[in-house]
């Protein structure tokens, strides 16, 4: 009942919102915002998408990991909202696109593990050099 609700009065918020928008603006204005809106949120969701899917599997197991989980959805959920219709949805939308990208911009980078190690000085040996056969 409570999400009916919600629904509900978002629906309403919509409605007054294109009223007020249509009031001092025009229709083609609004359609011209709802289709930059839609794709918007493609190219958001189609690279967005795919960079949070590559910084899970790639950094899963570092620190960093946190912090993927964290800002990714954010801007994946602000994605889908520019998909869905309504200026309240794409306002709250592009804030969250922006707040997702400022968090992964402001990510510690991971750490990146190579093959080599480090030895010092007393824990290895050289060598004598072999004339190829």
């Amino acid at each position: 009942m409570m999400i009916r609700s919600l629904l509900a009065a978002w629906l309403l918020a919509e409605v007054i919102a294109y009223a007020l928008f249509f009031t001092f603006f025009s229709v083609k204005a609004g359609f011209f915002i709802g289709i930059g809106s839609i794709a918007a949120g493609v190219i958001t969701l189609r690279f967005g998408g795919r960079q949070f899917v590559r910084n899970a599997m790639l950094h899963f197991s570092s620190p960093a990991a946190l912090s993927n989980w964290r800002s990714a959805p954010l801007g994946l959920l602000g994605a889908v909202l520019l998909l869905l219709p309504g200026f309240i949805s794409n306002a709250l939308g592009l804030l969250f696109v922006i707040l997702g990208v400022v968090a992964l911009w402001r990510r510690p980078s991971p750490t990146v593990r190579t093959r080599d190690v480090e030895l010092s000085s007393d824990e290895w040996t050289r060598l004598p050099d072999e004339p190829p056969k």
